[in-house]
């Protein structure tokens, strides 16, 4: 199981899932210079001073959505990799897991937005989050294509006996 390339797909995007949760996806403002804003799937963090690093705002319901969204992605991701012997389920599983990502990545914006000023939002800029779900949602279609290559190789040998 684990040596096929399916398999070494969804266990990359499944990697890539998990660090984005700790990983932001939005910035507001450089590092060094405080305040500046850091947007999580699962909430958002306002560091003031350098000093309080923790300090963290309440995630909000768009916070508890986003956290659903990527833990449901993560849970249906290691639900498609245990069940390998039926490709059908496997592939509308990654369908599932990439709808699940990016719709925490829409969750995550959406609670950004509309929670600081306009002008202010203007300023942000993509995380390493938002890079780490892109390369999740290419490996599941990577994982994709393969489930189908073998799929199609599986039909091919039914048909020569």
């Amino acid at each position: 199981m684990l040596q096929r390339p399916q398999t070494l797909f969804m266990l990359a995007a499944l990697l890539c899932l998990l660090a984005a949760y700790f990983v932001p996806v939005l910035a507001m403002g450089a590092q060094p210079v405080v305040p500046f804003v850091e947007v999580f799937t699962h909430g958002i963090r306002v560091v003031l001073s350098p000093d309080n690093v923790g300090m963290s705002a309440e995630p909000g319901r768009t916070g508890y959505v986003g956290l659903a969204l990527h833990l449901g992605a993560v849970v249906a991701l290691a639900f498609a990799m245990a069940s390998f012997k039926k490709r059908p389920l496997q592939i509308r599983l990654l369908a599932l897991v990439n709808l699940l990502a990016f719709s925490a990545l829409g969750a995550a914006i959406y609670s950004f937005k509309f929670s600081t000023d306009p002008k202010e939002s203007l300023l942000t800029s993509l995380s390493w989050g938002t890079v780490l779900l892109l390369v999740a949602t290419v490996c599941n279609l990577l994982a994709v294509g393969r489930i189908r290559k073998d799929d199609n190789l599986v039909r091919s040998m039914h048909r020569l006996r």
